[in-house]
């Protein structure tokens, strides 16, 4: 596995791809754009329809949270969109659902990643909605305290999963002192470390310019995009904090190992070792 992890074009055209609903049939412009202020996004402009949608990634995900604090970058994720600025969460939820703008966040293993979808006619709001999240999310306690207990009560009733456990057993065999052995949403006790001073440190080390991927599909040109570009990610930090995630090879070489459960179904994960993330046949395998 490549030691530096960043989103590659490949992904980032799969990205592109999955964001239009385009026939295989019908060749796809792809163009690169900077901003005035020197973001850079791939961009297919689509007039087909009133509509802007755009995916975004930085570097880092649950492999960057601290230990004792997993779940971390899932929890700034849950908690990001619920208020900023002026706005508390039942105010910036209403402006999003009375505009009709669709704006959530996501935390995987090694990106921290966004999706915004408007209407053209409320591009501006829709950008200056996404911008405040990132800049001036609020953290308030009841939205905190509210989604911890959900994301709390999701991973008890996920313990007694046969599937979870079955994964979550191989994980723990296979990288038991490595980031990837580590489940993205935390524990329950790990869950009750992290405070708002956590979740803020996260957004200052992590959300940056440097590490950043955007791909952006609908009505809009070039010219305009460079705007809202800066717009919504012009008040970011230029640099994050280093993200690198060590080699990991598997603690076991093989086996079977079997969890004795009184459930009436079984379960059966395989596991096998991968291609490297820097192998030049990654994309086509």
């Amino acid at each position: 596995m490549k030691s530096f992890v960043k989103l590659g074009l490949a992904t980032s055209l799969t990205i592109l791809l999955s964001l239009c609903n385009l026939s295989s049939a019908f060749a796809v412009d792809i163009v690169q754009v900077t901003s005035p202020g020197g973001i850079h996004a791939w961009l297919i402009e689509d007039r087909s329809n009133p509509i802007i949608s755009m995916k975004f990634a930085f570097s880092g995900g649950s492999s960057v949270d601290p230990g004792g604090k997993e779940g971390l970058a899932n929890l700034v994720a849950a908690t990001i969109d619920e208020g900023a600025g002026d706005l508390d969460s039942q105010a910036f939820q209403a402006k999003l659902n009375d505009l009709s703008i669709s704006l959530g966040f996501d935390a995987g293993r090694e990106f921290f990643s966004g999706e915004l979808v408007t209407l053209t006619k409320n591009k501006a709001t829709a950008f200056e909605l996404l911008e405040r999240s990132l800049t001036e999310p609020r953290f308030d306690r009841e939205p905190i305290e509210r989604i911890r207990s959900q994301i709390s009560l999701a991973l008890k009733q996920r313990a007694d999963d046969p599937g979870y456990k079955a994964q979550s057993t191989l994980r723990t065999l296979y990288y038991p002192d490595h980031v990837y052995g580590r489940a993205n949403d935390g524990t329950l006790e790990s869950l009750k470390n992290i405070t708002v001073s956590d979740l803020k440190s996260y957004l200052a080390e992590n959300i940056a310019q440097n590490n950043l991927t955007v791909a952006v599909v609908g009505d809009v040109d070039r010219v305009e995009l460079g705007t809202l570009l800066d717009q919504a990610f012009g008040g970011l930090a230029k640099k994050s904090k280093p993200f690198r995630i060590s080699g990991a090879s598997p603690a076991i070489k093989g086996g079977t190992i079997i969890l004795d459960e009184d459930i009436p179904q079984s379960e059966v994960i395989m596991a096998h070792r991968g291609i490297s993330r820097d192998d030049p046949d990654y994309y086509a395998a």
